[in-house]
C-alpha cells in the first residue's frame, strides 16, 4: 500500500525520530532509584509511546506519600536535560524529513513528551526548518492514545487527516494516530513493541528503515 492524494507527513518523536528511548528508560529507572522505588519487575519496553501523566498514574502507588506527580515530573526533565547530549537522530531520519519537506509535503510532530523534551529533541535533530507545527503533551488535554495530538497537528499545519500519514514506533501513537484519521506507518524501531500483533493490526504498513517513507508518499530521496 502506498499513499496516494497525501499532502502532509505527521510524526512522533521519541524512538521516530530521534533514538531517545533509550535515554528515557534511564532517566525513568534513575529517578525512580532517587527516591527509594524498586521499578525492576517492570518488563522492558512497557512505557514506550506512554505519556508522563500516565506512567505516573502506574506507578504513584509504589512511592512515598510526599512525592507528588510535579515533583516527580520536574525530575524526569531535569535527568533528560542533564543528559541531551546523548541523543542521536534515528538513521536517515533528517535527510528523511529535507527530502519530504523539498517534495512540497507539509510536516508537524505529534509528541507524548512535554516541551522541555521536545524542545532539547528538536535542538539535537536540527529539523525545525522543515516542520510546520509541533504539538507537545502540554498543548493538548488528553495525549496519546487518545486522537487529540494528530488531530491538533493537522488543524495546525491546515491539512484534512485523511490526507495525512502518522509515522509511530509504539502502538499508543498508532491508536492516537488512526482515531484521529490519519493514515499509519509503523516504524519497527523497537522489536519489543514491533512484534506485538495489534503493532501490526494498527498500522497500515510496518517499515524497518526511515527512507522507506519516501518510496510509501512518492517523494524522491535526496542525493546523499
Amino acid at each position: 500500500m502506498t499513499f496516494p492524494e497525501l499532502a502532509a507527513v505527521v510524526w512522533d518523536m521519541d524512538g521516530t525520530l530521534i533514538d531517545s528511548e533509550p535515554l528515557h528508560e534511564r532517566v525513568f529507572y534513575a529517578t525512580c532509584r532517587r527516591h527509594g522505588v524498586n521499578v525492576s519487575d517492570l518488563d522492558a519496553g512497557v512505557f514506550v509511546g506512554v505519556h508522563q501523566y500516565d506512567v505516573w498514574h502506574a506507578v504513584a502507588h509504589r512511592f512515598p506519600p510526599h512525592v507528588t506527580m510535579d515533583s516527580w515530573l520536574a525530575d524526569l526533565d531535569a535527568e533528560y536535560l542533564a543528559d541531551q547530549g546523548s541523543l542521536t537522530a534515528m538513521p536517515g531520519a533528517a535527510g528523511v524529513v529535507q527530502a519530504l519537506h523539498d517534495a512540497g509535503l507539509r510536516q508537524a510532530c505529534a509528541s507524548n513528551s512535554g516541551t522541555k523534551v521536545v524542545a532539547a529533541n528538536l535542538t539535537a535533530l536540527g529539523i525545525l526548518p522543515f516542520l510546520q507545527a509541533t504539538v507537545t503533551l502540554d498543548d493538548v488535554t488528553e495525549g496519546k492514545p487518545g486522537p487529540e495530538p494528530y488531530a491538533r497537528a493537522c488543524a495546525l499545519i491546515g491539512v484534512p487527516p485523511e490526507r495525512a500519514v502518522a509515522v509511530e514506533d509504539s502502538i499508543t501513537g498508532l491508536m492516537s494516530a488512526r482515531a484521529a484519521g490519519l493514515r499509519t506507518i509503523g516504524f519497527a524501531s523497537n522489536r519489543h513493541v514491533a512484534d506485538k500483533p495489534e503493532f501490526h493490526a494498527l498500522a497500515d504498513r510496518v517499515i524497518d528503515r526511515l527512507d522507506e517513507v519516501l518510496t510509501l508518499v512518492g517523494a524522491p530521496a535526496t542525493a546523499g
